[in-house]
């Protein structure tokens, strides 16, 4: 399933499930990206018009059909962004 998602400069991003993971596809640079303290993982991820993007955010802000995803950890491609989702409890 893949859902459109316009973001605040109304340019689309692209949200992806595939099994445990959202692959986040036409992202823009810049890219602002935060660590944890140790700078040993990925805490967010901030594409140029958003969405703002962090570690136990809820996906159903860009989407009903991702109402039940949390990102669990985030990877970067080179041109994409993987989000590792678990379902909500």
């Amino acid at each position: 399933m893949k859902i459109t998602y316009k973001n605040r400069y109304n340019e689309d991003l692209y949200f992806e499930l595939e099994g445990n993971k959202v692959k986040v596809t036409n992202v823009l640079h810049p890219l602002r990206t935060g660590f944890n303290t140790a700078g040993t993982r990925i805490d967010f991820v901030n594409p140029a018009g958003g969405p703002w993007l962090h570690l136990g955010i809820g996906l159903g802000i860009i989407d009903s059909s991702l109402k039940n995803k949390i990102v669990d950890a985030i990877r970067l491609k080179e041109d994409y962004i993987v989000l590792e989702v678990s379902d909500k409890k």
